[in-house]
């Protein structure tokens, strides 16, 4: 029972470390969007005489809300280096890739090849 419990605590761990760097920057970067398009609606609000002012509101209120709570959770993984580190690739794998590409050549392109 007790290493059930610890299995599912390692997979938790491994699900939550497993968004990169690069999606936390662009979750930062999306969370700023939307605050810009919120403002633009509010900014609209300002200047619209129109019956869907309610609408403006609302719209504006959930992207902030949004954007908000997006950019929060980001930056404070990015803060906490809370994100799955990008693994370098070993010699070894590039010579298997680079062995696999020249084992899918057919003997003709071998041939072009070494002309």
């Amino acid at each position: 029972m007790t290493d059930q419990m610890t299995d599912q605590m390692t997979d938790q761990k491994k699900k939550k470390n497993s968004i990169s760097k690069i999606s936390l920057l662009l979750r930062v970067a999306c969370s700023g969007y939307l605050l810009y398009l919120a403002y633009g609606l509010m900014d609209s609000y300002f200047s619209d005489v129109s019956n869907a002012k309610i609408y403006l509101i609302l719209v504006a209120a959930l992207f902030a809300i949004v954007a908000i709570a997006l950019g929060a959770v980001s930056i404070k993984a990015l803060v906490l280096k809370n994100y799955a580190e990008a693994e370098p690739q070993s010699d070894d794998v590039k010579e298997s890739e680079s062995s696999d590409i020249e084992d899918n050549l057919s003997e003709d392109e071998r041939q072009d090849n070494m002309k």
